[in-house]
């Protein structure tokens, strides 16, 4: 029979034993993320292959994407393959953009930003600030 000390003693180890278990994650990563847009197209080109790349110089479609205080206007547009979309901004807020999987960028009022679609696909535009989707369907 154990004493009522090794009796505690042996619930304590348990409990922390519990707790430690509860503590652990299989995830890997260090536990923050930036959120990305969510996506429901079928499919985007990683990046590196045919992922959107800025330039300095739009195309003559004159095709762009305005973001605004809770939506992009308009919500899809389409291109044709080497086409490009003008990004900027409508309600004189910052944004931080997504383009495809490419790195944030920051959008001040007054700012543009061209991106060439050099491959076809779907590619989701994102504002990591307004949670605002766009897509652009290039082929």
């Amino acid at each position: 029979m154990m004493s009522p000390k090794r009796h505690a003693l042996t619930a304590v180890a348990a409990l922390c034993l519990a707790l430690t278990a509860g503590c652990g994650s299989d995830s890997g990563g260090a536990g923050t993320t930036t959120p990305a847009p969510t996506s429901t197209s079928a499919s985007v080109a990683p990046a590196g292959q045919g992922a959107p790349r800025v330039t300095d110089k739009a195309d003559n479609a004159g095709i762009s994407l305005t973001a605004g205080a809770d939506a992009f206007t308009p919500a899809a547009v389409a291109i044709p393959v080497g086409g490009t979309v003008t990004i900027k901004v409508g309600d004189g807020a910052e944004h931080e953009i997504i383009v495809g999987t490419e790195a944030p960028f920051t959008l001040a009022a007054g700012d543009t930003k061209i991106f060439a679609f050099d491959s076809p696909g779907t590619f989701d535009i994102g504002d990591i600030r307004t949670k605002a989707q766009a897509v652009v369907t290039v082929g």
